[in-house]
């Protein structure tokens, strides 16, 4: 590490990271074991992927969006709490969807969900 440098702000850092064309999709894949591993310790199974990263219309400012299917034990803590450790893990705003519904949202979203 060189000396006398300096930690950039907040403000800085997310600059760069839109210059630099930063977006979901690359820390997903960079992630995808270890968010596939993460869910199947929380009861989660079939991780797909839906929404703008899917269409490769993903940004800086898009989020994660995540279509399970949770077990019959999994409730809405635990996905939630899968939520927010991928986000973590990931740096973007990540919104888990079950697909124990038949809401229209949830068919739209299957129809175009692909594999983690």
């Amino acid at each position: 590490m060189e000396r006398d440098t300096r930690t950039p702000s907040d403000e800085m850092l997310e600059r760069v990271l839109r210059a630099a064309d930063y977006r979901p999709s690359l820390p997903l894949a960079d992630f995808a074991s270890q968010i596939s591993a993460l869910a199947a310790k929380r009861g989660i199974e079939r991780v797909r992927v839906f929404g703008s990263i899917v269409r490769g219309e993903d940004h800086f400012d898009s989020d994660i969006d995540l279509l399970v299917s949770p077990r019959p034990h999994v409730d809405l803590l635990d996905l939630a709490l899968f939520a927010e450790e991928v986000r973590v893990m990931t740096g973007f705003p990540v919104d888990v969807v079950a697909d124990t519904s038949d809401a229209p949202r949830v068919i739209d979203a299957a129809r175009e969900a692909v594999g983690l």
